[in-house]
């Protein structure tokens, strides 16, 4: 898949970008199963950013169960976390 010069625009304007199908079944399998594992054993290094009774993660619970939707009040809490992630992540010099 080619990155456009719409979504290069999007990113930096947004500071992210949905690309659909951009990996395959297997793929995603293997990216969730390393999250899982990361979250359940995380490294020395890692840095616990936010707590278990945060909205945010509460909300990401409920919709990877399937009880809640990404509109209204979720999409709200998950758009304001995303953004102070992407002003964690942008200055990183990583």
């Amino acid at each position: 898949m080619m990155i456009s010069d719409d979504m290069v625009a999007q990113y930096q304007r947004d500071g992210a970008v949905c690309i659909r199908q951009l990996f395959r079944p297997p793929e995603i399998e293997e990216l969730r199963a390393g999250i899982e594992l990361n979250l359940a054993v995380p490294s020395p290094r890692a840095k616990i950013a936010s707590g278990a009774n945060d909205t945010a993660i509460l909300a990401v619970t409920a919709m990877k169960a399937g009880r809640v939707g990404t509109g209204g009040a979720t999409a709200a809490v998950l758009e304001q976390s995303l953004m102070a992630m992407r002003d964690l992540i942008n200055p990183s010099p990583a």
